[in-house]
């Protein structure tokens, strides 16, 4: 691709992101911790969809119940901060974290709450 259409695409991208705030280290930390179990917890399924232990029903529900927990523990960090410091939303949109800086970006027309 010619250095302008990547620079067309980078712009566009820009465009669709808009930085509405930045948490805390402790309250990134939390946030970091809960996105790489939920990381975690998908590569085991995908690790195992072939395995014996994942068609064990009670191996299988423990770790859907843990996702399942784990993904509403991330969806209230994002709602609680979206709260507590008054972030910009629209629908379809999504906030993503910049993990180095703490800042905090509302991505346009996304799935809702990234990490």
């Amino acid at each position: 691709m010619a250095k302008s259409g990547k620079k067309a695409i980078a712009a566009a991208l820009k465009a669709d992101r808009q930085s509405v705030g930045r948490v805390l280290p402790g309250e990134r930390d939390e946030v970091l911790r809960l996105h790489e179990r939920r990381a975690g917890l998908d590569e085991l399924v995908l690790s195992l969809q072939e395995s014996p232990l994942l068609a064990n029903p009670v191996f299988y529900d423990k770790v859907v119940a843990d996702l399942g927990r784990t993904v509403k523990h991330l969806a209230d960090w994002w709602d609680a901060k979206a709260k507590k410091y008054g972030w910009d939303a629209v629908p379809g949109g999504q906030w993503s974290i910049d993990f180095d800086s703490c800042n905090i970006f509302l991505d346009h027309g996304t799935a809702r709450h990234g990490g």
